[in-house]
């Protein structure tokens, strides 16, 4: 027989040095595997939190983050949770016949795209060569890059250019390098 165990793995220390986003991520895998129905408190983009009864039905990496997509039994709908958000997780001792719908939007509307223009220091070279397209990539004389990319324009851009410390200059577009700014002076604040 086919030995489904061994059909993905994934290392979530870099995120997170506690094991439970590994373990959730182990447990969706096998409820989905095995068809079991799933229980979860989840919390919204607004931090409230309700306690979802779901059949998991697929996993999905999009916008640097998983989600499992599953039917929600009370709302009697597929709906996609962000897995970051669900807490104490647990198998029922319930099972499902549903089939995985193969052809289900990750949402109705593509999100709204910004291109990016970054400068970044060559003592950063092993991320710009990891994390971009090679056809996104400018070297300079100097060694530094530019790197043109294009990211859905939500929150996360803020994090993720900022993860790259003082080896990051944004060029454009305007509106993220004032953000960054701005930013950047109420991290500063706090230190005052």
């Amino acid at each position: 027989s086919r030995d489904d165990e061994n059909w993905f793995e994934v290392d979530f220390s870099v995120w997170d040095q506690s094991d439970i986003h590994k373990e959730n991520f182990e447990i969706i895998k096998n409820a989905i595997i095995h068809k079991t129905v799933i229980e979860f408190l989840y919390f919204n983009s607004y931090g409230t939190s309700r306690v979802r009864k779901v059949e998991p039905l697929k996993l999905y990496f999009k916008y640097n983050s998983w989600y499992l997509c599953g039917f929600d039994i009370d709302k009697n709908d597929i709906r996609f949770f962000k897995i970051m958000r669900i807490k104490n997780l647990k198998l029922l001792d319930e099972t499902f016949e549903r089939k995985t719908v193969n052809n289900l939007s990750f949402e109705d509307t593509p999100p709204k795209m910004v291109q990016l223009v970054l400068q970044i220091d060559q003592k950063l070279s092993y991320r710009v060569y990891d994390e971009f397209e090679e056809s996104c990539i400018k070297k300079l004389e100097d060694g530094n890059f530019i790197v043109t990319v294009e990211f859905p324009f939500n929150d996360w851009i803020y994090g993720y250019i900022l993860s790259f410390g003082e080896f990051v200059k944004v060029l454009e577009p305007e509106a993220v390098q004032k953000e960054i700014i701005d930013r950047l002076k109420k991290s500063l604040n706090n230190y005052s």
